[in-house]
Protein backbone atom coordinates (compact mmCIF):
# COMPACT_ATOMS: atom_id res chain seq x y z
CA UNK A 1 0.00 0.00 0.00
CA UNK A 2 1.37 3.42 -0.97
CA UNK A 3 1.74 6.21 1.55
CA UNK A 4 0.42 9.53 0.22
CA UNK A 5 0.30 13.19 1.15
CA UNK A 6 1.25 13.17 4.83
CA UNK A 7 4.22 15.54 4.66
CA UNK A 8 2.70 18.16 7.00
CA UNK A 9 1.74 15.54 9.60
CA UNK A 10 5.18 13.92 9.39
CA UNK A 11 6.85 17.30 9.90
CA UNK A 12 4.70 17.89 12.99
CA UNK A 13 5.66 14.52 14.49
CA UNK A 14 9.33 15.20 13.73
CA UNK A 15 9.01 18.55 15.53
CA UNK A 16 7.60 16.70 18.58
CA UNK A 17 10.51 14.27 18.45
CA UNK A 18 13.07 17.08 18.20
CA UNK A 19 11.44 19.00 21.06
CA UNK A 20 11.33 15.86 23.21
CA UNK A 21 15.14 15.96 23.30
CA UNK A 22 14.80 19.10 25.47
CA UNK A 23 11.65 18.40 27.50
CA UNK A 24 9.37 15.49 28.21
CA UNK A 25 6.13 15.62 26.31
CA UNK A 26 3.20 13.52 25.19
CA UNK A 27 1.72 13.69 21.73
CA UNK A 28 -1.75 12.40 20.95
CA UNK A 29 -2.80 11.34 17.50
CA UNK A 30 -6.48 10.68 17.05
CA UNK A 31 -9.00 10.38 14.29
CA UNK A 32 -11.53 8.14 12.62
CA UNK A 33 -10.76 4.49 12.21
CA UNK A 34 -8.75 3.24 9.24
CA UNK A 35 -7.34 6.56 8.03
CA UNK A 36 -3.66 5.72 8.54
CA UNK A 37 -2.74 6.96 12.03
CA UNK A 38 -0.64 3.91 12.85
CA UNK A 39 1.00 3.90 9.42
CA UNK A 40 1.85 7.59 9.80
CA UNK A 41 3.66 6.94 13.08
CA UNK A 42 5.44 3.90 11.68
CA UNK A 43 6.62 5.84 8.63
CA UNK A 44 8.14 8.58 10.79
CA UNK A 45 9.73 6.24 13.33
CA UNK A 46 10.98 3.81 10.69
CA UNK A 47 13.79 6.21 9.82
CA UNK A 48 14.77 6.80 13.46
CA UNK A 49 16.02 4.71 16.34
CA UNK A 50 12.78 4.70 18.35
CA UNK A 51 10.62 1.97 19.77
CA UNK A 52 7.04 1.77 18.54
CA UNK A 53 4.78 -0.20 20.82
CA UNK A 54 1.06 -0.68 20.27
CA UNK A 55 -0.92 -0.95 23.50
CA UNK A 56 -3.50 -3.68 23.31
CA UNK A 57 -6.36 -4.31 25.69
CA UNK A 58 -4.76 -6.77 28.07
CA UNK A 59 -3.69 -6.86 31.73
CA UNK A 60 -0.93 -4.42 32.70
CA UNK A 61 1.41 -7.24 33.70
CA UNK A 62 1.20 -8.67 30.18
CA UNK A 63 1.75 -5.23 28.62
CA UNK A 64 4.78 -4.66 30.82
CA UNK A 65 6.19 -8.04 29.81
CA UNK A 66 5.70 -7.15 26.14
CA UNK A 67 7.33 -3.73 26.71
CA UNK A 68 10.29 -5.41 28.38
CA UNK A 69 10.71 -7.87 25.52
CA UNK A 70 10.56 -5.11 22.90
CA UNK A 71 13.10 -2.98 24.78
CA UNK A 72 15.40 -5.97 25.33
CA UNK A 73 15.63 -6.47 21.57
CA UNK A 74 17.01 -2.94 21.12
CA UNK A 75 19.12 -2.53 24.26
CA UNK A 76 21.30 -4.46 26.67
CA UNK A 77 18.51 -4.77 29.24
CA UNK A 78 19.53 -7.56 31.62
CA UNK A 79 17.47 -10.72 31.31
CA UNK A 80 15.27 -11.66 34.21
CA UNK A 81 14.01 -8.16 34.93
CA UNK A 82 10.28 -8.21 35.57
CA UNK A 83 7.90 -5.29 36.11
CA UNK A 84 4.77 -5.81 38.18
CA UNK A 85 3.46 -2.27 37.77
CA UNK A 86 4.10 0.83 35.72
CA UNK A 87 6.16 2.90 38.20
CA UNK A 88 9.29 0.70 38.26
CA UNK A 89 9.09 0.33 34.50
CA UNK A 90 9.07 4.09 33.95
CA UNK A 91 11.80 4.68 36.53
Amino acid sequence: MKFYNRKKEMETINEWINFSQKATQVGVIFGRRRIGKTRLIQEVLNKKNYLYFFIERKPITELLYDFREAIAKLTDLPSGIQFQNLRPFVE
